[in-house]
């Protein structure tokens, strides 16, 4: 959380702050309690409030970050500032809260309904392309695979993948703490964890063991929990992503974190030997590479 000591325009203050936390900042500004989304595909958020001083709360939806920041000047913060700043928060928090649910909800019963009127995906560009079976998911009358995020037992959101490989969410889908199982038993003795649809598939037909699909790095500690709850005494191996290409590695740190947060083991591709691509990370990568260098 912020603390600004000085007199300046509340905007300007604010956005040195979004920048100092890596965010580049909106084209306009509002101060009116409601959720504002910006930047590419809307990655980031803020909600501010201009009483009784210049408040605002805003983060990443990406990452799941999340960053509090407070304009004042100490000699006019008694107090009873500090409670009246710390219920505005709380109500924007709240509103924050109620909005994004509502959001959900109603993503939630158009994912049920898209996937509902969807046809079993028998042939698709993209699987071919990965070199996967369909797995169960399905496909639109747009040609887009969908793929269900499910939580609480119920799907929901959707991921949909066009035949060049294009991804999308759901626009207001749930998917912090979602996944998508591939030959998940009641009580397996042994899970993979990883990103993407093509790698859980891959690392499926390979191993013949059931597979939680993430769909991205930041939700690796997220899942890794929810699955740890629900098989209890399964052994959990994090099949992160190898972003050798990425400074610090995101998807081996992402990776070694959920195995912490779960109490399972991690690993990631290792391309030794093999001559990838920046684009090459994670075990389809692997899997395709190899066998090109076995013929």
């Amino acid at each position: 959380m912020s603390l600004h000591d000085h007199y300046s325009d509340p905007t300007t203050a604010m956005f040195e702050d979004f920048a100092s936390n890596g965010i580049d900042p909106p084209s306009t500004f509002y101060f009116d309690g409601k959720i504002h989304r910006f930047g590419k595909k809307k990655r980031y958020w803020y909600v501010a409030h201009q009483h009784p001083i210049p408040i605002c709360v805003y983060g990443d939806w990406k990452f799941g970050t999340k960053n509090k920041y407070i304009h004042r000047d100490t000699n006019l913060v008694t107090v009873a500032d500090r409670l009246l700043v710390q219920k505005a928060f709380e109500a924007l928090e709240k509103k924050r809260l109620e909005d994004r649910e509502q959001k959900h909800k109603v993503a939630r019963e158009l994912a049920q309904k898209l996937w509902a009127n969807a046809q079993p995906a028998k042939f698709h560009e993209y699987l071919k392309q990965k070199r996967v079976l369909p797995m169960d998911i399905k496909v639109d009358h747009h040609n887009n695979l969908l793929i269900p995020l499910v939580g609480d037992e119920a799907i929901q959101s959707l991921q949909f993948i066009q035949a060049d490989g294009t991804k999308r969410f759901l626009k207001n889908g749930k998917t912090k703490g979602m996944y998508h199982a591939i030959g998940l038993e009641s009580q397996p003795e042994r899970l993979l964890i990883c990103e993407g649809f093509a790698t859980g598939a891959t690392l499926n037909m390979e191993t013949k063991t059931p597979v939680i699909v993430v769909f991205y790095a930041a939700n690796l500690v997220p899942v890794a929990k929810v699955i740890r709850k629900q098989h209890p005494h399964a052994e959990i191996l994090i099949c992160g992503d190898n972003d050798h290409a990425t400074e610090g590695n995101p998807g081996k740190t992402y990776a070694i974190n959920a195995a912490r947060a779960c109490g399972g083991r991690w690993t990631i591709p290792d391309f030794h030997g093999l001559t990838p691509s920046p684009n090459d990370t994670d075990f389809n990568d692997l899997s395709r590479l190899q066998k090109l260098a076995a013929l």
